[in-house]
């Protein structure tokens, strides 16, 4: 991809567990919030295939939302020392997304209604930094210190700063007054 994410694993397993991993990463809190991610891993391993999903894309997708919240996930860790190197490094990525995707719903009211990655990318130090651009977001609010914490996984994998900014919106000419 353009903003330096290429999937350790093919695209559209990445793409499946992705959106799996971001539907389901939750179904642990029917247990109680307390380690939710945990549970949530549990349910999603347990449960059966959906038609037309594959047995190794729902795996993936249930070690994805072990790690969207709580321990930073790393290769030693027993969800993923029996991967091979490739499926370790696409399941961290993944796990990097769903991670700053959920803190920014951290407050769960929709106040971040869309993101926008910029195809500007700004020279930081010789290095591009990633910049999303968040509708709905204030470094001012409330969840802010939370996204912060949370896109550290994304800066580590990307291996380039990532800096989230409230969406701007260009206004339109207006109409020449007729003289």
């Amino acid at each position: 991809l353009a903003w330096g994410w290429q999937p350790s694993v093919d695209a559209a397993s990445a793409r499946s567990s992705l959106l799996a991993a971001a539907l389901l990463h939750d179904v642990g809190k029917s247990e109680g919030e307390k380690g939710h991610h945990k549970t949530s891993f549990d349910m999603i391993r347990a449960h059966g295939n959906p038609l037309g999903w594959k047995p190794a894309d729902l795996q993936r997708a249930a070690i994805v939302a072990r790690f969207h919240r709580g321990a930073l996930p790393t290769r030693k860790h027993k969800t993923l020392r029996d991967l091979l190197p490739n499926e370790q490094k696409g399941t961290i990525q993944m796990a990097a997304i769903l991670r700053l995707a959920n803190a920014m719903d951290t407050t769960h009211d929709g106040h971040i209604r869309r993101i926008q990655i910029e195809s500007d990318q700004v020279r930081k130090k010789g290095s591009e930094a990633l910049m999303i651009a968040a509708e709905g977001y204030s470094p001012l609010g409330s969840s802010a210190q939370t996204i912060a914490a949370e896109r550290h996984l994304l800066e580590t994998v990307l291996r380039r700063p990532v800096v989230i900014k409230p969406m701007s919106y260009r206004r339109l000419p207006t109409a020449l007054s007729a003289r």
